[in-house]
C-alpha cells in the first residue's frame, strides 16, 4: 500500500480534487464543496512538490527540485496565480443583492462594496475562488507531475469516484430535471475516462481490477443518465461507443487479441450497474422520463428539445446580452443573472431562471470580457503545449497512450457544443473535469531530449 501511494498518491488526489464538485453536489451546499476544494487543494498542492512521479533510475529529489523548476517556469502557473488573487478579491466584494430603492421606487441589485471591481452576488464568490485554486493545481499536476502509469491512474481514480457518486444518488433516488444546469456533463467526461482506464489497464497490468473498472464505467454511466439533459445525455452515448471502437482498436494494433476481449468484457459487465439500479432502486417514472427521448429517435433532433426551447433559450440569450452590454469588460457580478433577469422583467414574462441556456452568453453577462479571457488564456497555452508535444511526436516517431490523448481532445469539444444548449459548461465540475482532461492529453505525449552531448537525438528515461 504504502509502494502504491508512493508511485500513485498524487494522482488519486488530484483526480478527488476534480472530482469533489460532482461528488458533492447533489447532496451538499455551496459552501460545503467550496471549503471542501480549498482544503484539498492546499493538500494537493504540497503533495506535488513533496510526492511527484519519477522518471526511471531518478531520485525523489530530483525529482522534486524538477517539477519545482518547471512549476516557477511555466507561465500558465504564474496566471493562475494571480486570478486566484484576482478571484479571493472578487469573493471579498460580494454582497450585491436585490432590493427596493424607495427613492427612486424601482427595485435594483446593489453595488459591490468596491465599486470599481468586479463583484459578487453574495454566496457566489467563493465556490469560484475555490474552483480557480483547485484548477490551478489539478492542471499543473496533470501537467508537470504525473508519469504515464498515473496518468492512467487519476482517470481510473476519477471515474470510480465519479460512479460512486452516482450510485450513492441513483440508491437515494436523487436526480435532475434542470434543463439549465446539471452535474450530468461531468458525469459524462467521468464515463468517458472509466473507458479509456479500462483499456489502460492492460498497459499498466492491473488486470486483477477488472470488476472495479466495470463498476466504474457502468457507475459513471448511472450518474450521466440520472443527471443530463437530452443533448448531453446523446451527445455522450455517441461518444462512448467511438470511444469503445476506438480503445478496442488501439488494444488490437498495440496489444493481443485476448486483451481486446477482456476490455469488451468489462464493458458488458458494466451494463449490470445501471440496470440493476434502474430495476430496482429508481422510481421507474423517472427512469421513463431520462430516457423518453430514446423512443422518439425518428423525431431526431426535434426530440432532444422541448417543445419551446429555442424560443425560451432566445429570449434568455437576449436578457445576457443586454446585461453584458451595461458591464462589457468586468460584467454584472458572478451569481447576479437570476438577479438582473428578475428586476428586467424576465421573470413577469415566464423567463424565471438561474442562467440562460447558454453557458457562453452566462459567461460574458457575469464575468465580462474579461472573465472569457481568464477562461480562454489557460486553455491557448495547453492547446499550444499540446500541438508542439504533437508535432514532436510525429517528427520523432514517439508512442502515446492514444486514447487518454483523444479523451483531452474531445472533452473541450463536448464542452464547447453543450455550452450552447444550457449552462452545465459554467459549473465547477465541467470546468475541473474539462481542463484535467486536456491537460493529460498534452502531457501523454512525450518529448525526446532533442540534443545529447554529441549533437544527436537522445530520450527521455521513460516515466514511473
Amino acid at each position: 500500500m504504502q509502494a502504491f501511494i508512493s508511485k500513485y498518491g498524487l494522482a488519486a488526489h488530484l483526480a478527488l480534487l476534480a472530482v469533489t464538485p460532482l461528488f458533492l453536489s447533489p447532496f451538499c451546499e455551496e459552501a460545503t464543496i467550496a471549503k471542501s476544494l480549498v482544503w484539498m487543494s492546499a493538500i494537493g498542492a504540497l503533495w506535488l512538490l513533496l510526492e511527484p512521479s519519477r522518471k526511471s533510475d531518478e531520485m525523489l529529489h530530483d525529482a522534486r527540485l524538477r517539477v519545482a523548476g518547471a512549476l516557477v517556469r511555466d507561465p500558465l502557473f504564474w496566471f493562475f496565480v494571480v486570478i486566484a488573487l484576482l478571484s479571493g478579491l472578487r469573493a471579498l466584494n460580494g454582497g450585491m443583492e436585490r432590493i427596493y430603492d424607495p427613492s427612486v421606487r424601482r427595485w435594483l441589485v446593489t453595488a459591490p462594496p468596491c465599486g470599481f471591481f468586479p463583484g459578487c452576488a453574495t454566496g457566489s464568490g467563493f465556490l469560484s475562488f475555490a474552483t480557480i485554486l483547485a484548477l490551478g493545481v489539478v492542471v499543473e499536476g496533470c501537467r508537470l507531475a504525473l508519469g504515464k502509469s498515473a496518468r492512467t491512474a487519476f482517470a481510473a481514480t476519477f471515474s470510480i469516484a465519479a460512479a460512486s457518486g452516482g450510485v450513492a444518488a441513483a440508491i437515494a433516488n436523487l436526480h435532475s430535471e434542470d434543463l439549465v444546469s446539471s452535474p450530468g456533463l461531468a458525469f459524462g467526461f467521468a464515463f468517458l475516462a472509466s473507458i479509456v482506464a479500462a483499456a489502460g489497464i492492460f498497459e499498466c497490468r492491473w488486470q486483477r481490477y477488472l470488476l472495479l473498472f466495470s463498476f466504474a464505467m457502468g457507475g459513471s454511466a448511472t450518474g450521466l443518465f440520472y443527471f443530463s439533459t437530452p443533448p448531453v445525455l446523446f451527445s455522450f452515448a455517441v461518444a462512448g461507443v467511438l470511444f469503445i471502437a476506438g480503445s478496442a482498436a488501439y488494444l488490437a494494433i498495440c496489444r493481443t487479441g485476448a486483451d481486446v476481449a477482456r476490455f469488451l468484457v468489462v464493458v458488458v459487465v458494466s451494463a449490470v450497474v445501471p440496470v440493476l439500479l434502474g430495476i430496482c432502486t429508481v422510481d421507474p417514472e423517472v427512469t421513463r422520463t431520462h430516457g423518453a427521448f430514446a423512443m422518439t429517435m425518428a423525431e431526431f433532433p426535434d426530440n432532444l428539445f422541448g417543445e419551446g426551447f429555442w424560443e425560451r433559450r432566445a429570449a434568455l440569450s437576449d436578457f445576457a446580452a443586454t446585461f453584458w452590454r451595461e458591464n462589457m469588460w468586468t460584467g454584472t457580478g458572478v451569481g447576479t443573472y437570476p438577479l438582473e433577469l428578475w428586476i428586467s422583467g424576465g421573470s413577469a414574462k415566464g423567463l424565471a431562471s438561474q442562467a440562460p441556456l447558454n453557458g457562453w452568453w452566462l459567461l460574458l453577462s457575469e464575468r465580462g470580457i474579461i472573465g472569457a479571457i481568464a477562461l480562454a488564456v489557460p486553455f491557448a497555452f495547453m492547446l499550444y503545449s499540446l500541438l508542439h508535444r504533437a508535432w514532436i511526436a510525429i517528427r520523432f516517431r514517439r508512442a502515446a497512450f492514444f486514447p487518454l490523448v483523444a479523451l483531452g481532445i474531445v472533452a473541450p469539444m463536448l464542452v464547447a457544443a453543450d455550452g450552447l444548449v444550457d449552462s452545465s459548461a459554467m459549473r465547477p465540475d465541467a470546468i475541473l473535469a474539462a481542463f484535467a482532461l486536456f491537460a493529460l492529453a498534452a502531457s501523454s505525449l512525450p518529448i525526446p531530449r532533442l540534443l545529447g552531448k554529441g549533437g544527436n537525438e537522445e530520450d527521455v528515461k521513460g516515466e514511473a
